[in-house]
C-alpha cells in the first residue's frame, strides 16, 4: 500500500477450518496462535469481532476506486497447465465446433455459417464455445494454425475472417500471427 501512496489498513489473521471433525491442538499453548485457529463455526463472530475492533473508515471513496483499479491493474491469473493437471494426451482430445442444438461433433463451417449434419441446426456463433476450451486447454495466446486445427477449418482466410469478426486482438502479421483469446 505505501508503494501506491495509500494508507496502512488493519489486516488480521486467521486460519478456518471448514471440516468440524478437526482437532486443533496447540501443543505450545500460544495464546496467539489459539486465537488464530479456529472452526468454522466462529467465523462470523470473529468477523463482527474485526468489526467492532477496526471501525474507522480507512479509505475515501476515491481511495478505494484507485485500490480497486490498482488490484485489477495487478492481478496475473495463475497459469495452470489443463491437461497436465488431468493427464491429458493431446491426441485424446476431439477438435471442432459443438452442436449447441444436439451436441454433436463436429458442426461443418460452409455459407458463412455452422452447420450440424445430424439435426440440420445452423449458427453463426458457434464457434465461439470451441475457441474458449482452445483457450482453456492451450493458453490465451494462439497460432492462427492453432485455430485452424481445432476449429476444423481448411482456410486460413476463413479464419483470419472469423477471428476478426469476433474482435480477438491480433498479434502480427502473416503466417506467424497469434490471436489473444480473452473471454
Amino acid at each position: 500500500m505505501r508503494n501506491y501512496n495509500l494508507p496502512p489498513i488493519p489486516i488480521e489473521k486467521l486460519i478456518t477450518y471448514s471440516n468440524p471433525n478437526t482437532i486443533i491442538k496447540n501443543i505450545t499453548n500460544n495464546k496467539s496462535v489459539a486465537n488464530m485457529v479456529i472452526h468454522k463455526e466462529q467465523l462470523l463472530t470473529r468477523i463482527s469481532d474485526f468489526a467492532r475492533k477496526h471501525h474507522a473508515v480507512c479509505y475515501t471513496d476515491e481511495q478505494l476506486q484507485r485500490l480497486s483499479d490498482l488490484l485489477i491493474a495487478l492481478h496475473t491469473p495463475k497459469q495452470v497447465n489443463i491437461l497436465e493437471k488431468f493427464h491429458v494426451m493431446c491426441e485424446q482430445i476431439q477438435y471442432g465446433v459443438i452442436c449447441p442444438d444436439c451436441g454433436a461433433l463436429p458442426m461443418i463451417y460452409s455459407g458463412a455459417k455452422w452447420n450440424c449434419a445430424p439435426c440440420g441446426a445452423t449458427s453463426k456463433v458457434a464457434y465461439l464455445d470451441a475457441l474458449q476450451d482452445l483457450c482453456l486447454l492451450f493458453g490465451g495466446e494462439v497460432s492462427i494454425r492453432q485455430i485452424m486445427q481445432f476449429l476444423r477449418l481448411d482456410g486460413r482466410y476463413i479464419t483470419y475472417r472469423l477471428m476478426k469478426k469476433a474482435g480477438f486482438e491480433r498479434l502480427g502479421d502473416n503466417k506467424g500471427s497469434r490471436y489473444i483469446l480473452k473471454f
